[in-house]
């Protein structure tokens, strides 16, 4: 592959909805001469899903977990962390964004599904003018059809009335590499497909979903969830080539 030496080629292998790798990967290229400052986003609400699908719609259930800004915080460190690893030489900058409002854009009529709404792309590229950022790194949550649950979240399948039974936790996210004009460059998703099964016994997991809202039970799930959270967000990064002089390197 010939890369001049002022570009940053992004190999990037696209995941489709089922986690199937899409063939062949397509190099897309950013111009690095123009990448001096980079942030970090994310548009996952802090308060995850906890959701019982019972043994008939009536049984299903769903109530939320505040983790209090810990997804936040674990989306900024781990991708400051690849980031850093990876190009050291751009300066990772904190910038303020209303994350509320955001979110609510990009879930509204039009915007939601993929992600391609112009008022969103408008606001990312004012964010990117306003604070002097070349690049924008944006974690955002997602939903499948055939994958119950999206963003962060726990769910439980049951076939009885009063066992919890087969509950998973569950981290539906990707990542979009958004350019200063709002545009988006690069998508990396985390596999659907691949939640992890909880220990109900040792979590101290109940039918009654009221019964999880325990101080206890809710510490126990919040570091579950930050766990699948962060073997997810590096699954992203290790989709996620860069290569230059001939050297890729994973993000």
């Amino acid at each position: 592959m010939s890369i001049s030496t002022r570009t940053l080629t992004v190999l990037l292998y696209l995941t489709s909805l089922w986690g199937c790798v899409y063939a062949p990967p397509r190099p897309l290229e950013l111009d690095e001469s123009n990448i001096k400052s980079v942030a970090v986003l994310s548009f996952v609400p802090e308060k995850a899903n906890l959701q019982r699908i019972g043994l008939t719609v009536f049984n299903n259930e769903q109530t939320q977990i505040d983790l209090g800004g810990r997804i936040t915080r674990t989306i900024e460190s781990v991708a400051i962390k690849r980031l850093n690893a990876a190009r050291p030489e751009w300066s990772i900058k904190q910038i303020s964004y209303d994350r509320d409002v955001l979110i609510a854009r990009m879930n509204g009529p039009g915007l939601g599904r993929a992600y391609d709404g112009e008022g969103l792309y408008l606001d990312l590229a004012d964010l990117c003018r306003t604070n002097g950022v070349d690049v924008l790194f944006v974690v955002r949550s997602l939903q499948y059809d055939r994958y119950r649950g999206d963003g962060v979240g726990v769910l439980m399948h049951t076939s009885s009335l009063s066992s919890p039974g087969h509950t998973t936790v569950h981290s539906h996210i990707a990542l979009h590499v958004v350019g200063s004009r709002g545009q988006v460059v690069a998508v990396s998703r985390a596999r659907p497909e691949d939640p992890r099964r909880l220990d109900t016994k040792a979590l101290g997991i109940k039918y009654e979903l009221k019964d999880n809202l325990r101080p206890d039970v809710i510490s126990r799930l919040s570091d579950e969830m930050i766990e699948q959270l962060t073997k997810s967000l590096n699954t992203m990064f290790d989709g996620l080539v860069v290569c230059k002089q001939g050297t890729c390197t994973h993000l």
